[in-house]
């Protein structure tokens, strides 16, 4: 059976649509998922298959970085090519190779590392030295036929030699679509860039294929270093390696015949600005963290990053006016803000950061109006209602047992009502009067939508938090879906 055939471009679309980055773009190729991929596959058993125009843009932390993103149509193919080369690469890459691989992965790579230094050191009883290096604009340098006569030399299906050199040698450059303005692609350095590259250097970064492509053409070096070197605590992240050894020297000697070597087989250099040959003890800056025998910590820049998120999204919910805060709840920024929580979070849980998680509630104190940690240490939203309710009743006391410190100001079409005990109390501090009973509760008073901010500062005063739930206009079973708006504070308390 054809590598082309329609079974396997179909499994390619689903692996596709199974990435997160995916998932838009995929919905609209769903619309005629059938029908395009047979058009594809046709195109593919022909040969007139060719990879459609990019998107362009700058990413810009943690420095200026030009990626070009394939359309979805090409992403499948993208998966249909990394799938059938696998099968032959995985089993001769080496195992301590993390980067683009299942199983693998930044966060296995720290505790391999970790481990290699209690090894390498028989539990730190002798020193030992670590080299790190890294090579100097590794995607832009890839040399095309030098990657392209590695594959072949593995591959001997005539239909995958012809993709894979299509995809090896398509230029992004001359059929792209810009996403960031022209000022901030200018602001890449041309070293760094594709533009005005040689046609038979760079892959583009941004693409499933160039990601495996790099693993493919720094095996070269991984079987190098293993088994030419003979240095048993070697590991590699995408161009970042690593390697140990209880002699100084010989790492000062491996260093000069890997410069040798990446020059005279695969045309590359190292970056010998961020190149460190030092002791363990002194701990290893590598993927996000801070390595030690004993310990692993976040980098101050993966932290400085954050604060700096967290900043803007207190500038976008947090406002003050005559010494009132307001919480606003605005969903797309508090959905935005629980993501970006939750991937740092999640960083930080592969490293000793538990007093950085409890200073970091403390210092944005904010964030504690929105979000509390459950009893299994996950982050959850104050605000994350049932999806349905009984009727008025349990909804109201839902939102009650949620916030009983604060005057509630419950919306029901143009009114804000309060019940029982909070009616007792909106009596007491605002001066309102009882009204006829609800069903279901014993007490009952409201205001009308107008006199909202004045009751809300009326409270305020008083010295209580006000807490307002907006009813929205979709339907559950028995009672309209309301969600938490905002929360008014007093200054003196916040």
């Amino acid at each position: 059976m054809s590598v082309f055939s329609f079974k396997n471009v179909y499994i390619a679309y689903l692996d596709c649509r199974q990435n997160k980055r995916n998932k838009l773009d995929a919905i609209e190729f769903e619309t005629q998922a059938e029908d395009r991929i047979l058009r594809l596959n046709e195109r593919l058993l022909d040969r007139t298959y060719h990879p459609s125009s990019s998107i362009c843009f700058v990413a810009e932390k943690p420095k200026l970085r030009e990626i070009f993103a394939a359309n979805f149509e090409d992403r499948v193919i993208h998966h249909l090519l990394v799938r059938y080369l696998e099968k032959i690469w995985e089993p001769i890459f080496i195992f301590d190779s993390y980067a683009s691989r299942k199983h693998k992965g930044i966060h296995l790579a720290i505790k391999r590392l970790q481990r290699f230094m209690w090894q390498s050191s028989h539990n730190q009883t002798r020193p030992v030295f670590y080299m790190q290096l890294d090579i100097k604009n590794f995607f832009p340098q890839i040399d095309k036929p030098v990657l392209n006569q590695l594959i072949r030399s593995k591959c001997n299906d005539s239909d995958i030699r012809w993709l894979t050199q299509l995809i090896i040698y398509h230029d992004p450059t001359k059929d792209y679509k810009p996403r960031s303005p022209k000022e901030l692609l200018l602001r890449i350095p041309k070293q760094k860039s594709l533009f005005d590259r040689s046609h038979n250097k760079g892959l583009p970064i941004g693409n499933l294929t160039s990601q495996f492509f790099a693993n493919i053409y720094l095996n070269e070096l991984d079987q190098y270093v293993k088994h030419h070197l003979k240095c048993k605590f070697y590991m590699r992240y995408v161009d970042d390696f690593i390697l140990l050894h209880p002699d100084k020297n010989q790492l000062i000697d491996w260093l000069h015949l890997i410069q040798v070597f990446l020059k005279s087989r695969l045309k590359l250099e190292l970056n010998s600005k961020s190149t460190k040959i030092q002791p363990i003890s002194n701990g290893i800056n590598f993927l996000g963290y801070i390595v030690r025998p004993d310990y692993i910590l976040c980098r101050n820049r993966v932290i400085i990053n954050l604060k700096e998120k967290l900043r803007d999204f207190e500038k976008q919910l947090i406002s003050r006016q005559d010494a009132i805060f307001r919480v606003n709840y605005n969903e797309a920024s508090v959905c935005s803000l629980l993501s970006t929580l939750n991937s740092y979070l999640g960083h930080f849980k592969h490293a000793d950061t538990h007093r950085l998680k409890k200073k970091l509630f403390k210092t944005h104190y904010w964030l504690n109006y929105y979000f509390y940690i459950t009893s299994e240490k996950r982050l959850k939203r104050y605000d994350a209602s049932p999806k349905n309710f009984r009727n008025l009743h349990t909804q109201y006391l839902y939102f009650m047992r949620q916030f009983h410190f604060a005057i509630i100001f419950f919306q029901v079409g143009c009114f804000y009502e309060f019940y029982d005990q909070q009616a007792v109390r909106a009596v007491n501090i605002l001066g309102l009067k009882y009204i006829k009973k609800k069903f279901g509760f014993h007490k009952r008073t409201g205001i009308g939508y107008k006199g909202l901010t004045k009751y809300i500062n009326k409270a305020i005063q008083k010295g209580y938090t006000a807490v307002v739930i907006q009813q929205q206009d979709c339907v559950m079973a028995n009672t309209k879906k309301r969600k938490l708006m905002d929360i008014y504070i007093s200054q003196k308390f916040f």
